[in-house]
């Protein structure tokens, strides 16, 4: 589906000083230093939002320490039959999917049955020649593109990190790479995995591996290695390894019939554009578990998730990641910044939709997340406050959240699709996806370079040196 479609319902997630934290029972909020009375903001904002149709309803859960501090849910469930939103209401997650594919391909490391560094081509034979859209232009001026051979394989680290070279097509500046996708029906919905892989050993990478940050179907592609290590789809391998032990019930790629009445619908057409609103049918089961935006959950289901993130790999006295392991999932930069092949900065900055160079520094410690239409957002715990400009879900929470900095205003389309709002310690950074882009929707390169706190060393043209950029003093936080 088209990932400028509106879906006017928010899923907003709250993670406060998440460390240490246990099984989500609720609790006083002042019990865990929160105000029952700034809470209750939350439900008022959310509800005038709702008045003004921005969209038809939410369901918001604050949780701190480990415990339940905040949990309503506001609006209507399906705003044709008029039903109210439930607290255990389905939600489509769309991106929010990629944490869990994420989460699964790190438990394959852990296990040693894969290597980051491992080529795509070893697991997926399909993909294992690349050739690259190289960018140029003609007399004329206008962009063309020739086709060049992959310098390097495409590795799982760079699916990981969404530097892989692979797009969204909707997406992309590169209409040749978009053209190409189209034809070649390279996407992730209604086509099975062998069809998808197929399509994408058609098509071109936007650019050379490990060169550059641009967000797209990465995550997809790691949902195909993950199936042909294991022998087992990604929703089973899913399912027995992260929702069941997780107690997530209600996280499925397929909503059962007697679940989808549960299911939260939005409005039928989209605001901004008056077109109908198209969505992923969740209630028949799919051609392929799409691991990067094809599951469905409810808000406190997606809350264990995290919780068991905050907590290093650990929920409710089981363990399924190892810390380092989940350590490793919050520096995004990793051997990029050894090698200085992206060149990154000193100094990220929030954006509409991620990293870029529109926002105010916050002194090494950085928002982060893919914040409005179907992602998460993550940021600093400890930093100045904003006020948002956003007239929809997010800044109607985060407006009464302190310290929190929302960045879900998005080009063309103020409203939120799912957010899920993942407050960070100042030492405890997890970073679940970005998405950096302009004001014109355009992707931007990803860029940046911080030490866990403070800010590097620059030269006189206030750029940092790559050599200042040693791995280990890289800390998305």
């Amino acid at each position: 589906m088209s990932r400028r479609s509106a879906l006017l319902l928010a899923v907003v997630l709250l993670l406060l000083f998440p460390i240490g934290a246990g099984a989500l029972e609720a609790t006083n909020p002042e019990k865990v230093g929160l105000s029952r009375e700034r809470l209750a903001r939350i439900g008022r904002a959310l509800n005038r939002q709702i008045e003004e149709r921005s969209f038809p309803g939410a369901v918001v859960l604050v949780a701190r320490k480990g415990h339940i501090a905040y949990f309503e849910a506001i609006g209507q469930l399906d705003p044709a039959l008029g039903g109210p939103m439930a607290k255990d209401a389905i939600f489509r997650l769309y991106s929010m999917t990629k944490p869990f594919t994420s989460v699964a391909m790190m438990m394959l490391v852990e296990e040693g049955r894969v290597r980051l560094t491992d080529p795509v081509g070893v697991y997926l034979p399909q993909l294992a020649k690349w050739q690259v859209a190289a960018p140029s232009t003609d007399a004329s001026g206008k962009p063309t593109y020739t086709l060049v051979a992959a310098e390097n394989p495409v590795t799982l680290y760079e699916l990981m990190r969404h530097t892989s070279g692979i797009v969204y097509p909707s997406f992309t500046k590169a209409e040749y790479v978009k053209e190409l996708y189209t034809k070649a029906n390279a996407g992730w919905a209604d086509v099975t995995p062998a069809e998808q892989l197929d399509a994408f050993a058609k098509v071109p990478l936007v650019r050379q591996p490990g060169t550059m940050w641009e967000y797209g179907m990465s995550t997809d592609i790691a949902g195909r290695v993950i199936e042909s290590v294991t022998g087992a789809s990604l929703g089973r391998f899913l399912d027995e390894r992260l929702f069941r032990p997780l107690r997530m019930t209600d996280t499925t790629f397929h909503v059962p019939a007697d679940k989808v009445k549960r299911l939260a619908q939005p409005f039928a057409t989209d605001r901004a554009t008056g077109k109908p609103i198209a969505l992923l049918d969740v209630t028949v089961a799919p051609k392929n578990d799409a691991g990067g935006a094809g599951a469905a959950g409810t808000a406190i289901d997606y809350m264990r998730f995290l919780q068991m993130l905050a907590n290093g790999g650990k929920l409710d006295g089981q363990r399924l990641l190892a810390r380092t392991i989940v350590r490793h999932r919050g520096h995004q930069a990793g051997d990029v910044v050894a090698r200085a092949r992206l060149r990154l900065r000193s100094g990220l900055r929030c954006s509409p939709c991620g990293w870029s160079e529109r926002c105010p520094r916050f002194g090494g410690r950085v928002l982060l997340g893919w914040s409005g239409r179907y992602g998460v957002l993550g940021g600093p715990e400890r930093t100045d406050r904003r006020r948002p400009h956003d007239p929809g879900a997010a800044g109607a929470v985060a407006a009464r959240v302190p310290r929190a900095v929302p960045s879900a205003r998005l080009p063309g389309d103020r409203r939120l699709k799912a957010l899920g709002l993942l407050r960070l310690r100042r030492r405890g950074g997890l970073l679940l996806e970005s998405h950096p882009r302009d004001d014109r929707g355009n992707s931007r390169s990803f860029s940046g370079c911080i030490r866990p706190t403070g800010s590097l060393p620059r030269h006189a043209s206030g750029r940092a040196s790559p050599s200042q950029c040693a791995p280990r003093r890289i800390c998305l936080r």
